[in-house]
């Protein structure tokens, strides 16, 4: 539909509760893509630190972000990053376009965004403010202007999905290589290679697979802090954590959505 809805109090929300905020879209009956200020076009990725709402725009290569959280409908973003400007939608690999951008994160001090066709995870160290900003760490690829599909690895990435940080480790999506990286600490320098792997024996391997230690095609991770979730896509179902793991292929201790891990 092109569009984000906004709930206000989630703990007052019933079964088929009407949204109270549309963006993308002018009102709640319209769901036509676009390109400015106002529009999306097939948006895939959403967060907010409390203040601040991103929105990664996949088919406009690029992510919006208002600076408030909307309280009515229509509302324009404040900054395009991925872009120079919001009238263009021009898929590029820089330090400062995007390529079909899936996940954003905002820990209320910077911006993470899977630049999913890049293959590459870029981090903004301060959320950006004004069009175009430059990415500081660009994760899955050597520099900014690579755009390879490589091998698994302990510093690779293909087609990236999913980017979160509990403000100690940062946790990707690796969509492409059926598993997902932790790094224990977060990533200053460019190609940075993760300390763990979920979903396979070791950083060498990407087969797709089901049981407790495997997944298929994960498009999404989250950590309360002490748990890790992730939403293995490929197998219809959720896994849980009850420790974020420390060694490679870590076995899960619930699945939500099937009757066992097979």
């Amino acid at each position: 539909n092109h569009r984000i809805l906004i709930f206000n109090n989630h703990s007052e929300l019933t079964l088929g509760a009407s949204a109270a905020v549309v963006i993308g879209q002018d009102e709640f009956g319209k769901n036509q893509p676009g390109l400015s200020e106002k529009a999306f076009n097939r948006p895939v990725g959403v967060a907010t630190d409390g203040q601040r709402l991103a929105v990664a725009d996949s088919f406009n290569n690029r992510v919006l972000i208002f600076n408030q959280i909307p309280t009515r409908n229509g509302a324009s973003a404040d900054v395009v990053v991925g872009q120079g400007d919001f009238k263009t939608n021009l898929a590029e690999t820089t330090d400062s376009r995007l390529r079909a951008p899936n996940g954003v994160f905002l820990d209320g001090r910077r911006l993470f965004v899977t630049d999913t066709l890049n293959h590459r995870v870029l981090i903004y160290n301060s959320v950006p403010t004004s069009n175009g900003a430059r990415a500081d760490v660009v994760l899955g690829q050597a520099d900014f202007t690579s755009r390879t599909d490589q091998p698994a690895s302990a510093s690779s990435l293909r087609d990236p999905t999913a980017v979160f940080y509990d403000g100690a480790r940062l946790i990707v999506t690796d969509l492409g290589h059926n598993r997902v990286l932790i790094y224990n600490r977060l990533p200053t320098s460019n190609n940075a290679a993760a300390d763990v792997v979920v979903g396979q024996p070791d950083f060498s391997k990407d087969a797709a697979g089901t049981g407790p230690a495997s997944l298929n095609f994960p498009r999404h991770a989250f950590s309360d802090g002490t748990r890790l979730f992730i939403a293995d896509t490929g197998n219809n179902r959720v896994l849980v954590f009850n420790q974020i793991p420390n060694s490679n292929g870590a076995s899960a201790d619930a699945v939500l959505g099937q009757k066992d891990f097979l």
